[in-house]
């Protein structure tokens, strides 16, 4: 198990955590994570900054107990270049960094993702279950059933068209598109996959299906807080950089952008969809990897 961390205001440096909860850490104001997560770091700096500023403003400061589990923007790359952030297994397939070598349940993939959700959409509701679908291999089902966004276009499913990416382009708002795409590659972190079609031979950790609204329970628009800023993914390049890829909503586009923990860029990209800032991600990684390899 990864080493607790916070960012200690007294200091201004990340620290590890020796108190035996985050609640009862001298630090319990400041967001806690694990250790070698980038994303989890930047989160607690910018709540830092949040505080410090309401201080400066003369406003309470409010107490943030809530640890911050695993990621708050997935890391669940493909790539098989870069072997450092797993999701490599055999020649074939692939495996999640969070998987480990012990066999997780279905059950305890659950128990992880509900507090990840409510960390990184506390805006939104979830149903997070693994259902005894009477198979040897698992299922866990993820239904988002309220958020504040519009997650579906209107009349998207007037005309019928056999394309699933065309259909997907016409169905999804980019809202939609994001939290669908965290889920379900946060979920994959415990996943692995080492099947052969060719071969009918099928070797998975569980199958998952992340869906918008449940069949006895439609999805609903909430009145809660939207975010201006809605994470897509983030990654650790080295002990120092981070690359991180964001949906900014005032600008509507998604913003790719390598940055060290005293926030200077060494590199940005923009799209204006959720497949050409994965682009762009890959992209930016690669080339950051040859120049610093060279």
């Amino acid at each position: 198990m990864n080493k607790r961390q916070h960012y200690s205001t007294k200091t201004g440096k990340m620290e590890t955590c020796s108190a035996k909860t985050p609640e009862s850490c001298t630090y319990s104001g400041t967001p806690h994570f694990d250790e070698g997560d980038p994303a989890g770091a930047e989160y607690a700096r910018q709540r830092n900054k949040e505080n410090n500023s309401l201080l400066a403003n003369g406003k309470q400061k409010t107490k943030e107990t809530n640890h911050l589990w695993g990621s708050n923007m997935p890391d669940a790359s493909y790539d098989q270049f870069d072997k450092k952030h797993g999701m490599t297994y055999g020649q074939r397939g692939w495996k999640g960094d969070l998987r480990g070598d012990k066999y997780i349940s279905a059950k305890d993939v659950c128990k992880e993702m509900r507090p990840y959700l409510k960390e990184v959409f506390p805006e939104c509701k979830f149903s997070v279950t693994s259902p005894n679908v009477g198979t040897w291999t698992s299922r866990i089902e993820i239904y988002i059933l309220e958020s504040p966004y519009k997650l579906e276009n209107d009349g998207w499913d007037d005309e019928y068209d056999n394309s699933l990416s065309r259909t997907y382009d016409k169905r999804y708002t980019e809202e939609g598109k994001i939290l669908l795409h965290n889920i379900q590659q946060q979920v994959n972190r415990y996943n692995y996959d080492d099947s052969d079609i060719q071969s009918d031979y099928f070797d998975r950790g569980f199958y998952e299906r992340v869906e918008i609204g449940k069949w006895d329970k439609p999805y609903q628009m909430n009145n809660k807080k939207e975010k201006t800023i809605l994470p897509v993914k983030g990654e650790r390049i080295d002990d120092n950089k981070t690359i991180t890829t964001i949906y900014n909503r005032n600008e509507k586009r998604y913003e790719t952008m390598i940055m060290n923990q005293d926030g200077e860029e060494y590199g940005q990209e923009f799209s204006k969809s959720l497949e050409g800032s994965l682009l762009n991600h890959d992209k930016l990684k690669r080339e950051y990897f040859e120049k610093n390899q060279a």
